[in-house]
């Protein structure tokens, strides 16, 4: 349904999360207009820094930004959590070897398991409290970020603030949840979480490319809501 930005393609190196509040329709600290549509407990903006010092390069990011179309066109950005998210033994889901560095007889690595969570229990749109069922996973401690796919809201992405027997989330959910749809349970993605977003600074982010120097690339970018009926 909608695109997802080519990180691996892109390599960055930082990417900066955070939750922005204000009034409805309000400008917020960052000078952006916040969204009539939020669901509450703000919401989230992100800049992701991307070293560039190749033509190939520059090219990929002139593409990827033209792409963004002005700013008209949301895209899922992933967030970078492989050494925030609680994979089984602490190994992100890669190609790696035994924990004694062995491999298979034929020399071929093993894939690591990835984070098995879904949904446990219905919860009501705002909601702050959910409750996730694990088949795989290390304990949780708080700060970790996962996804959910949501009908009409896509995919957002989710922060645990508390660990009890429900977890607390910011930002609240952006829409109701249940635990299955029809006999397929709902997952909860914490392997590659990401929110559908909108790129802010189209215009002048290919600004300070320049060929035959290592230079950075600031892709900055807002969460995106739906508008009256549901379109983006």
């Amino acid at each position: 349904m909608f695109d997802v930005l080519p990180i691996d393609r892109l390599c960055p190196t930082d990417d900066w999360w955070r939750l922005s509040g204000g009034a409805a329709g309000s400008p917020a600290a960052t000078g952006l207009v916040r969204p009539n549509s939020v669901t509450g407990g703000g919401f989230w903006l992100c800049d992701l820094t991307i070293p560039v010092y190749s033509p190939s390069q520059i090219k990929l990011a002139r593409a990827v930004v033209d792409a963004f179309d002005f700013g008209t066109v949301p895209v899922i950005v992933p967030s970078l959590e492989a050494d925030f998210a609680p994979y089984p033994l602490s190994i992100p889901l890669r190609d790696t070897t035994f924990s004694d560095g062995a491999v298979f007889a034929d020399g071929a690595l093993f894939r690591s398991g990835g984070i098995d969570a879904t949904v446990a229990a219905d919860a009501e749109l705002r909601a702050t409290r959910v409750s996730l069922a694990f088949t795989a996973a290390a304990p949780l401690q708080g700060g970790e970020r996962f996804s959910l796919e949501h009908a009409v809201a896509a995919r957002r992405l989710y922060e645990i603030v508390r660990v009890f027997d429900q977890l607390v989330i910011r930002p609240p959910l952006r829409e109701a949840v249940t635990a299955y749809v029809g006999e397929v349970a709902t997952l909860a993605d914490f392997n590659r979480p990401g929110c559908i977003m909108r790129c802010t600074n189209c215009e002048t982010a290919l600004a300070t490319l320049s060929f035959g120097k290592d230079t950075t690339l600031t892709l900055q970018f807002q969460e995106a809501f739906p508008d009256a009926d549901g379109n983006y």
